[in-house]
């Protein structure tokens, strides 16, 4: 059997496994239990690295220089999306415009997973079998 294991968010297949590895030997050795950890599709760049607007825009990020260099990555970025409509009243247009949050790479993680499934699952980090 195989378990898919996504990692949290700003972390990576690579971290998670390191996290829970005894768990990880321990249902292999015991019940057969492959667990497979597939990274999220996009990469986690830090606002300080921004290129472009003050705090925003376009992320830069270089390419780490040794394995054991920290990247994350994501399933999906949370954004607030304000209206684009203009208030009708003046009476409205004394109030902020609504928001509501979006959640950008949801599909694309999605695809990811999905053909990875397909494929019978992805045999990342098992070193067990």
């Amino acid at each position: 059997m195989r378990v898919f294991c996504l990692h949290s968010v700003e972390s990576s297949a690579l971290q998670f496994s390191q996290e829970i590895h005894k768990l990880e030997e321990r249902l292999w050795e015991k019940h057969g239990i492959e667990l497979v950890f597939v990274d999220g599709p996009l990469l986690d760049a830090q606002i300080g690295d921004a290129v472009g607007e003050t705090n925003g825009g376009i992320n830069a990020m270089d390419p780490p220089s040794s394995s054991s260099e920290r990247v994350s990555r994501r399933w999906y970025v949370e954004e607030t999306a304000r209206s684009a409509m203009p208030p009708p009243t003046a009476a409205a247009a004394s109030q902020a415009s609504p928001s509501t949050i979006q959640y950008s790479g949801l599909d694309a993680s999605l695809l990811h997973l999905s053909q990875i499934w397909s494929r019978g699952g992805a045999n990342i980090s098992n070193n067990f079998g």
